[in-house]
């Protein structure tokens, strides 16, 4: 892998460091010395950056980027948090340059379906854990608070419009300030 420094990645145009990350499998990307969170979240400022200055082109490269460091991260630590930062990516990247089925980190879908596949029970046990609460140490309290931050994002997109029209989303967040 050609990638040693932050700095060679800052000053990389993204999809060179993409195409260099594809290249490679997670492990021997772990073997380098950089600390990929730091580079991912330098992707979502860099993001961020090209929407202030309205260049669409940007945010969805340092969109992409970020969203493969992190997807990367998954399969290395299966860490709830980089599943999460992967999603908020994707919803920053929709929020700022709209909805593209065509473009995978523009794809809503799969913004929605990571949310469906993560519930853990239905409303009325979501409703039932968060009631029989007693410890913010316990795993059910954990739980719910991933489920919480889930919520946060989706909601940041159904305020944009992009979920309008689904009455399910529409359900789980009206659970959400139900939970701790």
């Amino acid at each position: 892998m050609v990638i040693k420094s932050l700095e060679e990645i800052t000053k990389s145009p993204p999809s060179v460091t993409l195409n260099e990350i594809k290249g490679v499998s997670p492990e021997a990307m772990s073997k380098c010395n950089v600390d990929w969170r730091v580079v991912g979240q330098f992707c979502a400022t860099q993001a961020y950056n090209c929407h202030i200055s309205r260049n669409q082109n940007g945010v969805v490269d340092w969109s992409e980027l970020g969203k493969e460091i992190y997807r990367r991260l998954q399969v290395l630590m299966a860490d709830d948090d980089d599943e999460l930062a992967e999603m908020r990516i994707r919803a920053n990247a929709i929020v700022f340059c709209g909805v593209n089925p065509s473009e995978s980190v523009l794809n809503p879908s799969v913004v929605e379906s990571w949310f469906f596949s993560k519930l853990p029970g239905s409303m009325e046990q979501v409703r039932q854990m968060a009631m029989d609460i007693d410890d913010a140490a316990s795993p059910a309290f954990l739980t719910l608070r991933r489920l919480k931050q889930r919520l946060s994002l989706i909601k940041g997109l159904v305020d944009q419009g992009v979920f309008a029209e689904n009455d399910q989303l529409a359900k789980w967040l009206a659970v959400r300030d139900e939970l701790p």
